[in-house]
């Protein structure tokens, strides 16, 4: 029997990065993952937090 998560709190995403003011953060491919997956779960409705945790 499936379980019925209708009443659950909304999941809530953290993508931090500790190096958001370095200029180089956009050649590296962890900074595009980042970016891509938040935008995603933005698109699902998910409310994204990019502050630190």
């Amino acid at each position: 029997m499936a379980t019925d998560l209708s009443l659950s709190p909304p999941i809530g995403i953290i993508a931090y990065s500790d190096f958001y003011d370095l200029p180089e953060r956009r050649v590296w491919g962890d900074y595009w993952l980042k970016e891509n997956l938040a935008g995603e779960f933005v698109k699902l409705g998910y409310p994204v937090d990019h502050s630190r945790p």
